[in-house]
């Protein structure tokens, strides 16, 4: 086989990289076929007189720029999807560790709403561990029991 031209060359290593990157050798084969077409076309040889892995004939498309191109942008949605998923499990995570809700779950275990309390409460809410802690206690009475130990530790009785 006679030495491809350069820029077909880099062209076909680009593609390569991609497609390992996604793992599809059966892709790979048939671009490796359609860029054997091209080759046999620029040479002036005959479609018979290559070899090819694959069974089935490519379907003439555009060039592989485009389908590296392509394969980039599926590659970059694909970020995007996981990426905005992640910031979807952050917001509820802090909708449901949230200050405004320690607030609500606070209040309704029985602490009184008075401006001292609410002032301890500020104090105990400020720091994100205490508030994932007050949020996941399984009951109000415990919630109630510990807010008060809290408070007793820190002297804002």
């Amino acid at each position: 086989m006679e030495a491809l031209p350069l820029s077909l060359d880099m062209t076909m290593e680009r593609s390569r990289k991609v497609l390992k990157m996604h793992g599809q050798k059966k892709r790979m084969r048939t671009m490796y076929q359609h860029l054997e077409v091209q080759v046999a076309k620029k040479s002036k040889r005959s479609l018979g007189s290559l070899t090819s892995t694959c069974d089935i004939l490519v379907k003439k498309s555009k060039s592989p720029m485009v389908r590296y191109v392509k394969d980039i942008a599926n590659t970059f949605k694909e970020a995007v999807q996981v990426n905005n998923k992640e910031l979807k499990k952050r917001a509820d995570y802090k909708e449901t560790h949230s200050v405004k809700r320690c607030q609500q779950l606070a209040f309704e275990c029985g602490i009184e709403q008075s401006t001292d309390v609410v002032f301890a409460m500020a104090k105990l809410f400020q720091d994100p561990f205490q508030r994932e802690f007050f949020c996941g206690l399984p009951s109000a009475e415990l919630r109630f029991n510990y807010f008060k130990k809290w408070c007793k530790e820190q002297n804002l009785d």
